[in-house]
């Protein structure tokens, strides 16, 4: 069963099939790599900038209140950036994936990330920190799924305008 043979391409089966052969699930770390990425870059753009402004803000004697304030806007904020990853990489392979991919492959790409970044993120294992990651695993899955049905539809369009074009 390993080594058999593919089976032929037919002519019914439509421009997809004569493109790439390579399996779907190469674009699950393909797509896990561009959601690091976009996180990566969302954090050093916006992240780090309005930390450093908060922390400023504080001043030299905060009170416990004004840290706690601003750990939470800290964590909302690096939350929000690691869903706008997930959904970007989700976006990424449901778009340019081969014909073999799906918002499957996607969303598996968004859960290995965010457990990847949450894993990263959290140097201290504390309860706290392990339920914020159980939190942010399924949030993050949920976004790159909707991004790559958006990634799919993309796709979808631009096929549609090729074979209106063509035909």
């Amino acid at each position: 069963m390993l080594q058999s043979k593919p089976e032929p391409k037919t002519p019914d089966q439509g421009p997809e099939a004569e493109g790439d052969d390579s399996p779907a699930w190469h674009w699950i770390p393909l797509g896990m790599g561009v959601c690091i990425g976009a996180s990566t870059l969302l954090a050093r753009w916006l992240w780090v900038p309005y930390s450093q402004a908060l922390v400023a803000r504080l001043g030299a004697h905060p009170s416990v209140a004004a840290i706690s304030h601003a750990q939470s806007r800290l964590a909302l904020l690096g939350a929000g950036v690691a869903i706008t990853g997930s959904a970007v990489g989700g976006l990424v392979v449901g778009a340019l994936g081969n014909a073999k991919t799906n918002q499957r492959h996607g969303m598996l790409a968004g859960l290995s990330a965010m457990l990847l970044l949450s894993l990263l993120i959290n140097a201290k294992v504390t309860f706290a920190g392990l339920l914020a990651s159980a939190l942010m695993l399924p949030i993050g899955a949920l976004a790159a799924y909707v991004g790559a049905v958006g990634g799919l539809q993309i796709r979808y369009r631009v096929m549609q305008r090729a074979a209106k074009q063509d035909g």
